[in-house]
């Protein structure tokens, strides 16, 4: 998830050029071109981490982290074990669940990803203290072990996956196998492009990175099925005081815009301009146009990725 700024960054832009503008107002006016602003545009996407599909299950709900206060305004793709899913197949059921089409739920699927139990260190320090792990994975009843890894030098739960990914494909001689940590419910998430994959195990000797003290991916612990990869558009709640930083940084200017329109366009109040409305209403346009062209060149410049 996208790292967040706060709307009072845009304070000095906007305040001074109305008369008589509280803080309050500013706030609520920014809100709410900042939601407009994503939904108008839907340049805030992101991929949802991948998690297990269900056999036939036609609901997933898509529980966002705490820390972040926006909502999904829809799915723009879904793959199972990669592939591709029709959009009829599948729609967002209220704000946050993952639904199905009757008959077209996924079913009689690879296990592909292994989503591990809440992990048994979080704590860079204490993998980055470890200097002989082991782990073995299985990947079409293949075994691949990893012996001896270190983690020293690791400053962070996503260089501790780095370090067993990049670990796990030398020994797979593939870069078919992912290995991602997800901040959201510290966990482990592993998948790969092709195969059947097993829980994870203990290697032959060194320090079990498999078990419940590290990844936590043995049987019973984990859960192991095919893969669901979704890629969602968000927009900010109309409440909260936050926005993503690179938005707030590219697109300020605009938010900063739409603010002016909209309050200018108030009447009887004392900040209450048609001129200042329609100068500030054109600058939010030109700068919407600008916006979407540069989301449809994104289109054109990436494949396979989350510009679906």
């Amino acid at each position: 998830m996208a790292q967040l700024a706060t709307y009072s960054t845009l304070y000095p832009l906007l305040i001074p050029r109305l008369n008589g503008l509280d803080i309050p107002t500013a706030l609520q006016a920014l809100q709410e071109a900042g939601r407009e602003f994503c939904r108008d545009t839907e340049l805030w996407r992101e991929d949802f981490d991948p998690f297990v599909a269900g056999e036939w299950q036609q609901d997933y709900k898509l529980t966002l982290p705490s820390a972040v206060t926006a909502e999904i305004q829809r799915v723009t793709y879904v793959k199972v074990n990669g592939t591709p899913w029709e959009p009829q197949q599948y729609d967002l059921f209220e704000t946050n669940i993952l639904r199905f089409a009757y008959g077209a739920a996924p079913h009689d699927l690879d296990e592909q990803c292994l989503v591990c139990a809440a992990a048994g260190s979080a704590l860079p320090a204490t993998w980055a203290a470890v200097t002989n792990g082991s782990v073995t994975f299985t990947v079409d009843e293949e075994e691949y072990e990893i012996a001896s890894i270190t983690f020293a030098g690791c400053t962070s739960m996503d260089d501790v996956a780095r370090k067993i990914q990049d670990e796990l494909r030398k020994s797979m001689e593939a870069e078919q196998v992912h290995v991602i940590w997800s901040d959201d419910n510290d966990r482990f998430i592993v998948w790969v492009n092709a195969g059947t994959l097993s829980y994870l195990t203990a290697g032959g000797s060194g320090t079990n990175i498999a078990g419940a003290s590290y990844m936590n991916g043995l049987t019973g612990s984990a859960s192991l099925g095919g893969r669901i990869e979704v890629g969602l558009v968000y927009r900010p709640d109309v409440t909260t005081d936050v926005i993503p930083d690179w938005l707030l940084d590219r697109w300020g200017e605009m938010l900063v815009a739409k603010a002016v329109w909209r309050l200018t366009s108030t009447p009887g109040r004392p900040w209450t301009d048609p001129n200042h409305a329609a100068e500030a209403r054109q600058r939010y346009f030109h700068g919407m146009a600008f916006a979407l062209r540069e989301k449809a060149q994104a289109y054109k410049a990436v494949s396979g990725g989350c510009w679906a």
